[in-house]
């Protein structure tokens, strides 16, 4: 990550924390996020690290957006993207979720990630499959706080669908990473 001189690191976190305010409902949203995107089961490209927590002052932000809305009495919906520049984002996109169990059904969800290259695909509780390659785990809601895990495997990039990545937590084996935001909009 990009280190900013103190001035400048200083105007771009109260310019973050004006929007941060603006988005969120009782305060500045707040994120913990921090995942890799690599090729572990397919090869043919290096493994990239990329996170962000607002509890950290040393790192540049990404502009960060979320929000959650109702579908009816049982279900929800959540969206979030952290978006680091134009070529290195991650979206989750309408997922809906059960309020009381936090399972997600298979719809209309989707993962978007930006490594250069578009890869998207759908999601769901199910296991990752050519199908529905990423898989989120239970959406949990606690207070003003939401939080899940996201895994795909073979998640294809738009572009060219041979080339596929998984997304997970940093390390060696692939595994789920976890998001949690704070004061995400309609919570």
């Amino acid at each position: 990550m990009r280190r900013w001189p103190g001035g400048a690191r200083l105007a771009l976190a109260l310019g973050m924390g004006l929007l941060a305010t603006a988005c969120g409902d009782d305060g500045p949203l707040g994120v913990r996020l921090q995942y890799q995107v690599s090729c572990q089961q397919t090869g043919g490209c290096v493994a990239v690290t990329r996170g962000f927590s607002s509890a950290e002052d040393e790192t540049t932000p990404p502009l960060l957006s979320c929000r959650v809305g109702r579908v009816d009495d049982t279900r929800s919906t959540i969206r979030f993207e952290a978006k680091f520049s134009e070529d290195i984002s991650i979206r989750l996109v309408q997922a809906v979720f059960n309020r009381e169990t936090g399972s997600v059904a298979n719809n209309n969800c989707r993962v978007q990630v930006t490594e250069d290259n578009l890869f998207e695909g759908a999601c769901g509780s199910l296991a990752p499959s050519p199908e529905q390659p990423c898989q989120l785990g239970a959406i949990e809601r606690t207070g003003n706080q939401i939080s899940g895990t996201i895994l795909c495997v073979g998640l294809p990039a738009n572009a060219d669908i041979t080339k596929l990545r998984e997304v997970g937590a940093p390390g060696v084996t692939v595994s789920p990473f976890r998001f949690t935001f704070e004061n995400c909009e309609g919570t």
